[in-house]
């Protein structure tokens, strides 16, 4: 993880007292540690990169709502004092590489997903894809996990996302003759990651992926006649695909499927 500078860092989880036989709920510990993670980031990009630490605020306040959430209320409303999570007087060294510091972040979302509540998912790996566009794109091509044993229902999901990724990349070259010359390798670039993808599937799905697309790839979306047009359809394309990848984490149950859909997620939100 990259070096973080903490001047004064205090955690306190309030404890309550037994109510019978009944434990008082705790805060779910790894959302703590996202929160605080989150916390620091705010505060050490603040001067360097003001923008993201606003995102990093956002998804601080985020977080403490899920916790406050997976607790439960009391019946007067509140969150149980057995649940009450105090990080006060935060300070960190501003941060000098804006980008290495929100990757740092990414890693921990990747290595504690299979740790959060279940439930949790969808509003973390949210944050990781919204996180992607202030971090550079990987140097390394997408490999598929080793090992990968998908259950029947993300199996499904593989399929139908591998049909996905064939017909963005043809959407996207039909948008490309019709995109102004200084777009165009962006959209290249685009279109070369979304054969990637469809290739990692193949191999993950193997002889099962045959038939999970056919010839003469459709869309559902509008073909482009000019460049205003291309550029609706290229940004409409890349949606769809965040957002169908971002589902196929959610829904997932296999971790190393799970971080693998949230990393192609993030690389799809940050390309265009």
């Amino acid at each position: 993880m990259h070096a973080r500078t903490i001047s004064l860092i205090s955690i306190s989880l309030l404890a309550a007292t037994l109510s019978g036989c009944t434990p008082s709920p705790e805060p779910d510990p790894v959302l703590v540690e996202m929160l605080q993670d989150a916390q620091l980031d705010s505060h050490a990009l603040a001067t360097t990169a003001p923008e993201a630490s606003a995102l990093r605020s956002e998804h601080a306040q985020e977080i403490q709502a899920e916790i406050d959430r997976q607790c439960g209320y009391t019946d007067e409303g509140t969150v149980p004092e057995s649940c009450t999570v105090e990080l006060t007087a935060i300070g960190a060294s501003p941060a000098t590489d804006a980008a290495s510091y929100i990757a740092d972040s990414q890693s921990l979302i990747l290595d504690k997903l299979d740790e959060i509540p279940a439930d949790s998912v969808a509003l973390i790996t949210e944050q990781y894809i919204e996180q992607a566009r202030f971090t550079a794109a990987p140097e390394e091509d997408l490999q598929a996990p080793t090992n990968l044993t998908l259950t029947d229902a993300e199996q499904a999901v593989a399929k139908e996302m591998l049909s996905r990724e064939y017909a963005a990349a043809w959407s996207l070259g039909v948008a490309l003759a019709y995109s102004p010359t200084e777009q165009q390798s962006a959209i290249e670039s685009a279109i070369s990651n979304h054969q990637q993808r469809a290739s990692v599937l193949v191999h993950i799905l193997g002889d099962s992926a045959e038939d999970s697309f056919s010839p003469g790839y459709r869309s559902d979306i509008p073909e482009p006649t000019d460049a205003a047009s291309a550029q609706l359809t290229v940004s409409k394309v890349q949606e769809n695909a965040v957002s169908a990848w971002h589902a196929a984490a959610a829904a997932s149950t296999t971790d190393a499927w799970r971080v693998l859909c949230t990393e192609i997620a993030g690389d799809t939100a940050r390309e265009l």
